[in-house]
């Protein structure tokens, strides 16, 4: 997605629906974004009409105001879509299947911008005040939930703009607005189940 951003092909619409994953004959996992027809060229005509499913966009684009003046994503607001499709998707699935009840995110599936922004809010509040304590190993996906939502949330508490620009945008995220307390997880080895 970002060689394709970068060429000037934006595809706004990152959604559980538009990501695969694919192993190669040496075992890497790989993942890939579809429904490319649906991009746009950079500076092309309609090229934000369509700015990608609410539940997944960032939350700077679920305004009154930027719904309103139909405000163009930068791509953090795009890379912040893949951050809400994996929190959905840990939390919602198992083994790879969609579970049949207790969908903890089904509530950001219905309703307007402004509703799902206010249900982000609050669990990224949630996570700010809770902040994160190492669940058991079993709890990795639990883990990585947490670890997302207190990344998103330092980004938007500390009154930081989306203008991170380039290869450091990730970098930036994860090494300067994460706690302490939790900057060591990312340095250590995986936990293993």
């Amino acid at each position: 997605h970002r060689i394709l951003w970068i060429t000037g092909v934006h595809q706004y619409d990152v959604n559980p629906s538009n990501l695969m994953v694919y192993r190669t004959q040496s075992g890497l996992v790989m993942g890939a974004i579809n429904d490319c027809d649906l991009s746009s060229p950079e500076n092309g005509s309609g090229g934000h009409e369509r700015i990608g499913m609410i539940p997944f966009m960032a939350m700077d684009l679920l305004t009154k105001k930027t719904i309103e003046d139909k405000a163009e994503p930068l791509y953090p607001h795009i890379a912040e879509s893949f951050i809400w499709v994996l929190i959905l998707v840990c939390l919602q699935y198992e083994d790879g299947k969609l579970l049949n009840k207790d969908r903890p995110l089904d509530c950001w599936l219905t309703g307007d911008a402004l509703g799902c922004q206010k249900i982000k809010r609050d669990c990224l509040k949630l996570a700010m005040e809770t902040r994160i304590k190492t669940p058991p190993p079993h709890h990795f996906s639990l883990e990585l939930d947490l670890f997302l939502l207190t990344l998103i949330a330092s980004f938007y508490v500390e009154g930081r703009s989306l203008v991170l620009e380039g290869e450091c945008m990730f970098r930036t995220w994860f090494d300067a607005q994460l706690p302490s307390s939790i900057r060591y997880m990312i340095h250590s080895p995986r936990i293993s189940k």
